[in-house]
């Protein structure tokens, strides 16, 4: 499908991190996890001087923040996952992109999780920007005007797509794209650049002249022009209550580089050139938030870089989750995982739980409705009478009530005996555990050595399995396109 890489999912060196994949060795390493990082947060707190959030009060409930990004629910599997997740209303849910490539699914799937859960953000991913024969047959012919259907949908769904305060804390949408630039570490020797062949971005989305850099593959003007739409009213009030909240912000590609495994552990090292934003990164500086989530790369992580944690939570495809559970999981719910890895039990992920005036999400969702009404009433050219239309009625925020309630009753536990069980202390509230991904613990014991540039030996393999494919192919001529085929580097690739 899309043409990308991902580490050989076979393979069990795992980077010579020594990862078994016994439950009991699952086991062991949780149990070492849990020593050394209860350990580091009674030191980070004594260090800081963290003061615990309060228990919730009368005036206050308790939400949480759940991350899960590239659905892909293309995938019947996928789309089925979606379909089983529980109601919760009391809860606040982050997709991070790459939902799907046709309006209609995306639509569905989207309209499902608003359905369920007390808010949805949202953000697109690359794979929404596609343009397909079914697009230009809808009269979507570039990949503009699919970026504004797509925000026209959120708004009719009461999807987010612009950072929201609620209470003490923000929870902000960043759009992003990649560039060229964005990857700053040293070349291996013989792959092929990055081309509409390798990656398929640069073939499937189809730029107009208004839209800066998108003539030319991998410009750094057109993620910038990407990162200039995140400079809204919303933007300026968070940056002007930033440090007062907790911040939980989110994109579908990488801040940074950091993010994702060397070049040598990646079957089309050039991927690199096409997973992240610099002028994200730049915003990120800026904004300092407490979590970020992002997705794209199909790699489960879990690291802090400055002051930040990031976060990828990715369903990405059934296959994928067959193959290479260990780089897609997290260790601290492996063993649910190796139990289900098609049904992913262990997503979303809670990331963040904190106290909230009451009826915060009530009044989101109220706010909402009220956009939507205000955008139909626009596009059936009534805009006059737009204000005057209900935001949300009464029967169904009295409906709804009952469920809340009890859902808040079994979920708020005071913040501090989370704290006790290792969840971190913010201004508002907590974020989670250490979630234990196989690549960012990998990195977190082992520096960076991009200087290296010889592929990893099942890296090495696979190339030169290919290579003699493409010569027997081509009647012993070198392929243009070597190391890559028009399916990609793995069925199951789908970033």
């Amino acid at each position: 499908m899309i043409k990308v890489a991902c580490m050989h999912p076979n393979d069990r060196q795992t980077a010579h991190t020594g990862w078994g994949t016994s439950a009991c060795g699952w086991r062991r390493r949780r149990a070492g996890w849990q020593q050394v990082h209860s350990a580091k947060a009674r030191a980070g707190r004594q260090q800081q001087g963290a003061v615990l959030p309060p228990a919730p009060t009368e005036q206050q409930e308790l939400i949480r923040v759940l991350a899960v990004t590239d659905l892909h629910v293309d995938y019947g599997e996928n789309m089925r996952w979606c379909e089983a997740l529980p109601r919760s209303r009391s809860d606040v849910l982050v997709v991070s992109g790459d939902v799907s490539d046709e309006l209609a699914a995306l639509e569905a799937a989207l309209g499902m999780l608003a359905s369920k859960f007390g808010a949805v953000f949202y953000c697109p991913g690359n794979h929404e920007l596609w343009v397909r024969e079914r697009d230009r047959a809808s009269g979507v012919l570039d990949s503009l005007t699919k970026l504004r259907r797509i925000c026209e949908l959120c708004t009719r769904l009461g999807v987010h797509t612009q950072p929201r305060q609620l209470g003490g804390l923000w929870v902000a949408p960043l759009l992003s794209w990649h560039h060229h630039s964005f990857d700053t570490e040293p070349d291996i020797p013989g792959v092929p650049p990055p081309s509409p062949w390798t990656v398929s971005d640069y073939s499937a989305c189809k730029w107009p002249q208004s839209v800066p850099g998108g003539s030319r593959h991998g410009s750094l003007e057109l993620a910038q022009w990407f990162d200039s739409m995140n400079d809204s009213p919303a933007w300026q009030r968070m940056l002007a209550t930033r440090h007062g909240c907790d911040v939980v912000s989110f994109s579908h590609f990488l801040p940074h580089q950091a993010l994702l495994p060397e070049k040598r552990y990646l079957y089309y090292p050039g991927l690199t050139k096409a997973v992240g934003s610099a002028p994200l990164a730049a915003r990120l500086q800026q904004l300092q938030p407490d979590i970020h989530l992002f997705g794209h790369t199909h790699f489960a992580w879990d690291a802090r870089l400055g002051g930040t944690r990031y976060i990828q939570a990715p369903l990405c495809s059934p296959l994928e989750r067959r193959r290479r559970l260990f780089t897609v999981g997290f260790g601290s719910s492996m063993e649910a995982a190796q139990a289900d890895p098609e049904g992913a039990l262990w997503l979303p992920l809670v990331v963040y739980q904190g106290l909230v005036p009451a009826g915060t999400l009530e009044g989101l969702q109220a706010e909402a409705a009220a956009e939507a009404a205000a955008a139909a009433a626009v596009a059936a050219g009534g805009a006059g009478n737009a204000a005057a239309m209900p935001a949300v009625p009464e029967v169904q925020l009295q409906q709804q009530q009952p469920e809340e309630q009890q859902q808040q009753q079994q979920q708020a536990a005071p913040l501090a005996v989370l704290v006790d069980a290792g969840w971190q202390p913010l201004r508002h509230g907590v974020e989670s555990p250490p979630l234990r991904a196989h690549w960012s613990d990998h990195y977190e014991e082992t520096a960076r050595q991009p200087e290296i540039v010889a592929l990893a030996p099942w890296v090495a393999d696979r190339w030169k399995r290919r290579r003699a494919r493409a010569a027997a192919r081509s009647g012993g001529e070198s392929s243009s396109a070597s190391g890559t085929d028009s399916s990609g580097s793995e069925p199951e690739d789908t970033s």
